[in-house]
């Protein structure tokens, strides 16, 4: 795709996914959109989700918070703070001016997939937010097994960490966007790491019970469970210190409340 872009001539740029189809009036709106808001480095539009058998259906892909899989509330226009939590963006409904994607630079080709367009996006973001057409010009389509309104995309094990580096080593090598750059890896990157760091120790912990044939599955079985034993311990200490709180008025019931908390375990 880079390697495309760096020979085109043309003054726009448009991604089109494998099994993804335009509808014939996709490049004229978008073109159109860009028109009156010359100062707009891309536009994006909504999409018409559909099995191969035609069946229609409404996924959440891209809408879940960096290193996360909580929801989190996309609204266009798209800014560079929502960019910081995920990308929204639907890769075939990218419109973007050439001239404007050379100034931020093509993406190392040796990203991830997604994490690329995810990357120029979010410097694209810094020039001025992103719009969204409410029309759905793009069809795409999504696996035959979604059975629901909510298809969570699982993004590669270390995407997120990958866009942040690769976005902060840019920001701060750029005068412009220098300070916030700053700002970013002081809110993002350190709590980035700490979260990573304990999910390797949860790896490492997973491999030496179940050795190294574990499929992902199993591991997100465990991670479940430690996170269940979790919620549970903090309920019971949510409960005895409750409990201690009420009897430390009342003399002498102190025995009793123990009494109380070692039947119940």
């Amino acid at each position: 795709r880079d390697l495309g872009i760096s020979h085109a001539a043309g003054e726009f740029v448009a991604y089109l996914e494998a099994g993804d189809v335009w509808q014939p009036q996709y490049l004229s709106q978008q073109r159109q959109h860009l028109s009156q808001f010359p100062d707009a480095p891309c536009v994006c539009c909504q999409v018409n989700e559909r099995t191969s058998d035609g069946r229609r259906v409404r996924t959440r892909r891209g809408l879940y918070r960096l290193n996360s899989f909580e929801a989190y509330d996309f609204c266009p226009p798209y800014t560079f703070e929502q960019f910081l939590n995920g990308n929204p963006v639907v890769e075939s409904t990218l419109l973007i001016r050439r001239s404007a994607l050379m100034d931020v630079g093509l993406s190392p080709s040796y990203l991830a997939y997604p994490t690329g367009t995810w990357l120029q996006l979010a410097k694209l973001s810094l020039v001025q937010s992103i719009n969204r057409l409410e029309q759905e010009l793009v069809d795409v389509m999504v696996p035959e097994n979604v059975n629901g309104t909510c298809y969570p995309p699982e993004r590669a094990y270390g995407e997120d960490l990958e866009f942040l580096c690769h976005l902060l080593h840019w920001m701060l090598q750029h005068p412009r966007h220098r300070a916030l750059g700053a700002e970013v890896y002081r809110d993002q990157y350190p709590r980035l790491m700490n979260v990573r760091g304990d999910a390797y120790r949860l790896i490492e912990d997973f491999y030496r019970k179940y050795g190294y044939d574990g499929e992902l599955w199993e591991f997100k079985d465990y991670f479940n469970s430690l996170s269940s034993e979790l919620i549970g311990l903090r309920e019971e200490i949510r409960w005895v210190e409750k409990i201690k709180k009420m009897v430390r008025r009342v003399p002498g019931l102190m025995w009793a409340a123990r009494f109380m908390i070692a039947v119940d375990r």
